[in-house]
């Protein structure tokens, strides 16, 4: 989704304001993304979720968004996202991501923004600003902040979590074969619950389980992508 994001700084960025995301083409083109714990239950519903590892070796939990590669099943031709269908915070959050130094060992995150959203403050786009002539966030940037914090935490937490599901031996690499307008597709190297092992399974509290049971409901989701 991001082609050239850039580290906000107010000695740069001072006099700049955000311009107005008012189509979703910039995620056309992605097939899957992340979501957070907390997003389970509303994103089963829509999607598929299954579980994977990012280039790290991190668990996360994502929502299919498409049986094909580059492709988005949920954005129309006019950038539209379907109607009463769930848009994840990974794509709400847009055009802002966190970004780490990669010159640098530290885990610290810093805020960028995609720099073709980027544009010169004028009076029409104050409320878009992100910083204020002393040079303080505006509380434009100060929610921003708050929501991309909130969902870093919760993919966090998801992490942890599938990481536990994983250690109670509770995941499976599955390879789901789909049937649409008679072609075959495959949805490969991706994990999910094993059922059989769920139900042997003991010591977990009832947020856990619910977690699980959205798993299992959003597998449905797929013949339906």
């Amino acid at each position: 989704m991001y082609n050239n994001p850039t580290p906000l700084d107010v000695n740069i960025h001072g006099k700049k304001a955000v311009k107005q995301v008012d189509n979703y083409k910039f995620a056309k083109n992605i097939s899957s993304c992340p979501i957070g714990i907390q997003e389970y239950f509303e994103a089963c519903l829509d999607y598929p979720i299954l579980f994977t590892k990012d280039t790290n070796g991190n668990w996360m939990a994502v929502a299919i968004m498409s049986l094909e590669e580059n492709k988005n099943y949920f954005i129309n031709t006019k950038g539209e996202y379907l109607q009463k269908k769930y848009i994840p915070a990974f794509i709400r959050k847009y055009p802002f991501v966190f970004m780490t130094n990669q010159e640098s060992s530290s885990d610290t995150l810093f805020l960028a923004v995609e720099d073709s959203f980027l544009e010169d403050l004028n009076k029409t786009n104050q409320d878009k600003a992100l910083f204020t002539k002393d040079k303080s966030h505006t509380q434009y940037l100060s929610d921003v902040l708050s929501f991309m914090n909130i969902f870093q935490a919760d993919l966090l937490k998801s992490s942890k979590y599938v990481k536990e599901l994983d250690s109670m031996n509770l995941l499976t690499k599955q390879t789901f074969t789909i049937i649409k307008d008679n072609k075959e597709y495959k949805i490969e190297d991706f994990y999910s619950v094993d059922e059989a092992a769920f139900k042997k399974a003991n010591k977990m509290n009832k947020q856990s389980v619910c977690y699980i049971i959205s798993h299992l409901i959003s597998l449905r989701n797929l013949k339906r992508l």
